[in-house]
């Protein structure tokens, strides 16, 4: 594959993780309801500000689409790694998806597709290592990036164990309707 293919094909998939990535902002509201639940919510000390976030998944996705591309480029596609590796990621892609979506309704079903995101990383993390130990790495990083992300939900989970996350949303609602 030339440079021009393997520059084509690492924008694909970064388009294709930012529509993942960005799409519930686009058609739930997410961004709105963000800041609202966000402020509401009893927050660890250490919780880094919520700009930051869109940061750090910015590096994220570039992070993902760079290991992604290096591993379809190495892989043979009967290597059974590398199939399953490619086919986990993208599902891991879903997941962190529906994150987004369900940290805005229910800090529960959050919390546990959360920690399904960071198993699949993990996965995804020692398939692409077998394939390309730098396409490893750089999932490593994705890894530990979800792993702070689950801790960081189990707290504010447990600080606001009590907190009804619809009722949150239901009275922004209300208040922006009026």
């Amino acid at each position: 594959m030339t440079h021009i293919h393997a520059i084509e094909l690492f924008l694909y998939v970064l388009a294709t993780l930012l529509f993942f990535g960005f799409l519930p902002y686009l058609f739930f509201e997410e961004r709105r309801l963000t800041k609202h639940i966000y402020g509401k919510l009893c927050l660890p000390s250490w919780t880094p500000p919520m700009w930051a976030f869109t940061v750090i998944w910015l590096i994220v996705y570039v992070i993902e689409a760079v290991a992604y591309t290096i591993v379809r480029l190495r892989g043979e596609w009967t290597g059974t790694h590398l199939l399953w590796g490619l086919i986990l990621f993208w599902i891991l892609q879903v997941f962190l998806m529906l994150w987004t979506i369900t940290f805005r309704r229910s800090l529960g079903w959050s919390l546990l597709i959360c920690i399904i995101a960071l198993a699949l990383a993990g996965v995804v993390t020692w398939l692409f290592w077998v394939v390309d130990i730098v396409a490893g790495v750089l999932m490593l990083i994705v890894a530990v990036w979800l792993l702070f992300a689950t801790i960081l939900a189990i707290v504010v989970w447990w600080m606001n164990w009590e907190c009804d996350v619809p009722t949150i949303c239901r009275t922004y609602v209300k208040i922006t309707q009026c």
